[in-house]
């Protein structure tokens, strides 16, 4: 089962989700075998630490208890509140051309290649090392030597199958070789609309709106309105803070 790339949103206020891992493996097999990960399958993530967060969060639990162990870990105050500086987003929430993401620039929208790590599972045999190769099909393959137990990292054409073959030197001198193919999927997720538009934070029935809304300051400077329930009588913060200065 190959790994699924998820791509960051095209309108970042949309929910961010997290894909579950999934290895490429041999399943209820011992013997060696290939497995690969693409790194940081979020792409509206900068450090893949930030995406590592989530899915630890969302490990074995359900998206409310995954949302209140978040919380508990940000002392109340959200998730974003260390993260909203680590998006390939600028300061007016607009979306990056070209993101640096953990030390590599990217093409937001359509990147060339992604990162992955490949490592040998199952029981190895006694062995002097590996000899690792990569062949996109595009100039001579990558070759990479090493200990066995070392993950090898590298950056992999998508839109392509990449195949890759490790030698393990056994300790009587002869070679094992494992042949595999790696195949990325690159998705792309387009949310449309605002988090009310997207019914966020809704109750289960729907509520009436108000005409004059409530007031919404955008981090570059700006004012608009937004949709506000009815008979609401609370701080609408904009208007607040004008009425306060007019005294």
């Amino acid at each position: 089962m190959h790994r699924l790339l998820v791509a960051g949103l095209i309108i970042p206020l949309c929910s961010l989700c997290c894909a579950p891992a999934a290895r490429a493996e041999v399943a209820g097999s011992d013997a060696p075998h290939i497995e690969w990960e693409v790194k940081n399958r979020f792409r509206l993530f900068r450090s893949e630490a930030d995406f590592q967060r989530h899915v630890a969060a969302a490990r074995s639990r359900s998206v409310l208890a995954a949302e209140q162990q978040l919380e508990r870990e940000s002392d109340g105050r959200g998730w974003a509140r260390d993260t909203v500086e680590r998006l390939c987003v600028d300061r007016a929430g607009r979306l990056l051309e070209v993101c640096d993401r953990d030390g590599e620039r990217e093409p937001y929208l359509v990147p060339h290649d992604h990162r992955v790590d490949v490592v040998l599972a199952g029981n190895l045999p006694a062995n002097d090392g590996c000899a690792w190769s990569f062949d996109d099909g595009e100039g001579p393959p990558r070759q990479v030597n090493g200990p066995c137990s070392d993950d090898v990292k590298g950056r992999l054409r998508y839109g392509r199958p990449t195949t890759v073959s490790v030698d393990i030197a056994l300790s009587d001198g002869t070679t094992q070789r494992l042949v595999s193919e790696i195949r990325v999927r690159d998705v792309l997720i387009a949310g449309m609309g605002d988090s009310i538009a997207a019914g966020e934070g809704n109750p289960d029935r729907g509520v009436r709106l108000s005409d004059e809304g409530f007031c919404f300051k955008r981090f570059s400077g700006g004012e608009y309105y937004r949709p506000g329930r009815a008979g609401f009588t609370g701080n609408k913060a904009c208007a607040a803070r004008r009425r306060f200065r007019q005294q």
